[in-house]
């Protein structure tokens, strides 16, 4: 069971490793144009904060659903095979969420989008802020270094595509599922 989990996270996290990358390539791909037509960089419009909530909406839906379900069909299934004998509050919630009805998606649904409206907000900051830090450091370097707007635009867009970016969406994918 534990192995199939694994299986799954891994595919779960290869899926949105490609959107976060997307996302962060094209936040400094934004700031590289910005600095080449010498335009002030605004970094709180820098990153496309919709888009990365509508990644991240769609993660939590895809994972924490389909793991509820699976979670469901191995502790929940077994128990109403007979297993429990008297009724208690466990076999209450049992016949709540019957796998007859919708009920159990739709609860389940529920408690995820409270969880998520705190959890975007975090999650979102964090992630802006790293970004937002990074192109920082390229402009205050290329500034430091008596770059031109070209020379500096040339780094930012070279650290989209960069190694750095593979690994830090890597690591966002991989937190962002596990907590899902």
């Amino acid at each position: 069971s534990y192995r199939l989990f694994l299986k799954r996270q891994q595919m779960y996290e290869n899926r949105y490793q490609k959107y976060f990358l997307t996302y962060l390539r094209q936040s400094y791909i934004t700031a590289a144009k910005r600095i080449k037509a010498g335009e002030q960089i605004d970094y709180a419009n820098l990153s496309d904060n919709e888009r990365l909530v509508t990644i991240i909406t769609r993660l939590y839906n895809e994972v924490s659903l389909k793991e509820a379900i699976v979670s469901y069909n191995e502790v929940v299934t077994p128990l109403e095979g007979g297993k429990l004998k008297t009724k208690d509050a466990i076999t209450d919630l049992l016949e709540i969420l019957s796998p007859n009805s919708d009920k159990i998606v739709n609860i389940w649904r529920s408690l995820l989008n409270n969880f998520l409206q705190v959890r975007l907000t975090n999650a979102i900051d964090n992630i802006t802020n790293t970004t937002n830090e990074r192109i920082r450091r390229i402009i205050e370097q290329g500034i430091f270094d008596g770059l031109g707007a070209e020379e500096v635009a040339r780094n930012i867009r070279k650290e989209a595509g960069g190694n750095l970016n593979n690994v830090r969406s890597r690591a966002i994918a991989r937190t962002e599922t596990i907590t899902a």
